[in-house]
């Protein structure tokens, strides 16, 4: 049986279209019913079939003439060449098929041509419409979906094309990328958005991804403007950009950096290698390269190992203000647990050494005693100032204006004698000789266990001696008994007491005496 096909008649309705061909045998048209399997292929000969085969029973084929409507219901409108390949058996219902040769090429209509690479896909609600590469696709039953451009052969030994799997998802360039999930129903991850970039994923509704490298937006209006290896995979979860990052946590937002979690629903994790792992967690780590956690929900962390600057771009310390910092409730805490509420009274320490508590109350410091009665009282201990560097001195000022100061110094530099210095005349007032137990008043050098540079007065009482006795007025009529040898009571030669072996008198500038 020889048959001849007359030339074919396409006219789109969707993805459906109109097939009309002219069956004869013997060059004889038939008239009968006959059975038709059409199948596609990517050549004219040998090749590979595209789809599965479409077989139409039971045509009426009038004086030769048949007409059947063609649907293969998958991508195969793309800028690819095609051609159709088409079996037949009659009457219907019995015997093989034969295929007929040619193949029957599927050429485009004039106008076509005008945009290359570009198909629209019809559908009830709203037209697709398919761009770039030819294994681009949009998933059967999808509305409104896009796919702008893109798409490659091979990327490291793999085809790479852009699908769009979800109703009104988009791709628009790049390649390797996937808008919706993929599930086989179009209209659970609607209106995801690629935008562009390699191997990127908009997998849930309403999430983007803006481009990068194996970015995955997988949670419900979850955003990825870019970067590389990121991952938003809950509702309204934000990865910025950088590197390795993740948003696992509702409304949850990774600026950029590297490697940072924000795994915590409202969590907020930036810099290198940030963990927010609780709900409500701000977490920012400097450039350590280890790994800064969370503890707790709704906390507040800060690395940062060249100090927090607050009003200043050079901090000195973990954290320096410059400025009032104010409490408004709550006080402030000290290494030790103590707490202070306000700035003095109320005997709340703020400090703690050695288990003695300093106070601060009503303008006087106390420590070791919750009420001193001067400006500084300390009870329980001793008082050390320390003079610190070589050089420097230690001490005591007591001024009771501008114009009336002294100052009690120890004085490390000069052979760690303890001093009352005069300030306003520029001398020595008292110096407690270091190592000799002299004391010197009005001189720093005393030569005795107490000199004195100057008249010694008393006003009651007089002066007692070594054996009891005292003396009460300047007697230069009567023997002074002295047991000591010769003993200066002053610088004037012509007043002098001395010891002269078996009795003791008082002389005179012309050396004589009595006895």
């Amino acid at each position: 049986m020889v048959l001849i096909l007359g030339p074919a008649l396409a006219a789109p309705l969707g993805t459906a279209f109109t097939y009309q061909g002219q069956l004869k045998q013997a060059g004889i048209p038939v008239n009968a019913t006959a059975d038709f399997e059409f199948a596609l292929w990517d050549a004219e000969i040998d090749g590979s079939d595209i789809n599965d085969a479409i077989v139409v029973n039971d045509v009426e084929v009038v004086n030769g003439l048949f007409t059947v409507e063609l649907d293969f219901e998958t991508d195969i409108y793309s800028s690819a060449a095609l051609w159709m390949e088409l079996k037949v058996r009659s009457p219907a219902g019995g015997g093989d098929f034969t295929t007929l040769v040619p193949r029957q090429r599927l050429t485009p209509a004039p106008l076509a041509l005008a945009l290359p690479g570009l198909q629209t896909r019809e559908n009830p609600t709203s037209p697709n419409i398919i761009a770039g590469w030819s294994d681009n696709r949009v998933t059967i039953g999808v509305a409104g979906a896009v796919v702008g451009g893109g798409g490659a052969p091979l990327i490291s030994g793999n085809p790479r094309p852009n699908l769009v799997t979800d109703n009104y998802g988009i791709v628009a360039g790049g390649s390797g990328n996937r808008a919706g999930d993929n599930s086989g129903t179009p209209d659970d991850a609607n209106h995801a958005t690629v935008s562009g970039g390699y191997a990127n994923l908009a997998s849930a509704s309403v999430s983007t991804v803006g481009g990068g490298w194996y970015n995955r937006a997988t949670g419900d209006r979850a955003t990825i403007p870019g970067g590389w290896n990121n991952l938003a995979n809950k509702r309204a979860a934000t990865v910025g950009g950088g590197r390795d990052n993740q948003a696992t946590g509702t409304s949850s937002t990774v600026p950029g950096g590297h490697g940072n979690y924000a795994v915590g629903d409202y969590s907020f994790a930036a810099g290198w290698k940030a963990r927010a792992n609780h709900n409500g967690a701000f977490v920012w780590a400097d450039s350590l390269n280890t790994e800064f956690e969370s503890t707790a929900a709704d906390q507040f962390l800060i690395r940062a190992s060249g100090g927090v600057g607050i009003g200043t771009p050079s901090p000195g310390e973990q954290l320096t203000v410059n400025g009032v910092v104010e409490s408004l409730t709550g006080g402030f805490k000290f290494p030790d647990g103590s707490i202070q509420t306000t700035a003095g009274g109320g005997g709340v320490s703020p400090w703690q050494t050695s288990g003695v508590d300093v106070y601060y109350d009503a303008g006087s410091v106390g420590i070791g005693t919750a009420s001193p009665q001067d400006r500084l009282e300390v009870s329980g201990g001793m008082l050390t100032l320390d003079s610190g560097p070589e050089g420097s001195l230690a001490g005591i000022r007591i001024r009771e204006n501008d114009d009336m100061r002294w100052t009690l110094l120890y004085r490390t530099w000069q052979d760690d004698d303890l001093e009352v210095f005069d300030e306003v005349r520029g001398q020595s007032a008292m110096t407690f000789k270091s190592g000799t137990g002299k004391v010197g008043i009005g001189t720093t050098s005393p030569g005795e266990t107490l000199t004195v540079a100057g008249t010694i007065e008393s006003t009651t009482g007089g002066f007692k001696f070594p054996d009891g006795t005292v003396q009460a007025t300047a007697d230069t009529g009567a023997n002074l008994l002295l047991p000591y040898e010769d003993s200066v009571l002053s610088d004037d030669p012509a007043f002098k007491i001395t010891n002269t072996g078996n009795g003791h008198g008082l002389y005179g500038a012309s050396g004589g005496g009595s006895t």
